[in-house]
């Protein structure tokens, strides 16, 4: 992998927190906002998972309704 070197410039109050977060977790500032950064895409891939999920599981619900319906017409017939 290879990396790149950035600045930037944050608020005094988020650098703090920027290093409590590498601190709690046994890391370097920018090891922290790799880590944030690969939290949030894990995060954003749950979302679009979750909202696949729903569309077919919306999908299936109308498949199954129409089913139904056509089950229906024949039992009520005999």
């Amino acid at each position: 992998m290879s990396v790149a070197r950035v600045t930037f410039s944050l608020p005094e109050s988020d650098v703090r927190e920027l290093r409590n977060l590498a601190t709690k977790w046994g890391t370097t500032s920018s090891g922290a906002v790799a880590r944030l950064i690969a939290d949030y895409r894990s995060r954003q891939l749950d979302l679009a998972m979750a909202e696949g999920y729903a569309a077919l599981a919306k999908e299936q619900a109308t498949e199954a309704q129409s089913a139904l319906m056509a089950q229906a017409e024949v039992v009520l017939r005999d």
